[in-house]
């Protein structure tokens, strides 16, 4: 099946659904996002595109554990492959005692994308 093109400043997923590439990409990171928050050491997570030098942009997880959990990152990765598939699993994951909220208590994944984004004339996702 051929892609569809429009107006739209994103790509399309050419396989059997017409919908936006970063669409279907929302939708696997969110799925990453409960895969983690699923794990018992986990307090919130967050998922977002950082830039690679192979892909244009990889997937990087931000955990926040538990007051008290040790959990390692290999862990993480590794319930997640019980719930997802492995390709889906994060690439890297950092770990921090907090994550930057809203006044209304959303993650500000704009914060969180900014160091790893800066000086760079383009950005993907």
């Amino acid at each position: 099946m051929a892609a569809e093109q429009s107006g739209a400043a994103c790509q399309w997923d050419t396989g059997t659904t017409s919908r936006p590439l970063a669409e279907h990409l929302a939708l696997e990171k969110s799925l990453l996002e409960n895969a983690l928050a699923q794990h018992p050491s986990v307090a919130a997570c967050a998922v977002i595109g950082i830039p690679s030098a192979e892909w244009g942009e990889a997937v990087h997880a931000i955990v926040v554990p538990k007051p008290g959990a040790g959990v390692g990152n290999d862990e993480l990765v590794a319930h997640c492959r019980t719930l997802i598939a492995g390709y889906k699993c994060p690439r890297t994951i950092e770990q921090r005692d907090a994550l930057p909220l809203s006044g209304t208590g959303k993650i500000l994944k704009t914060e969180l994308r900014k160091p790893f984004w800066a000086g760079r004339d383009t950005r993907i996702g």
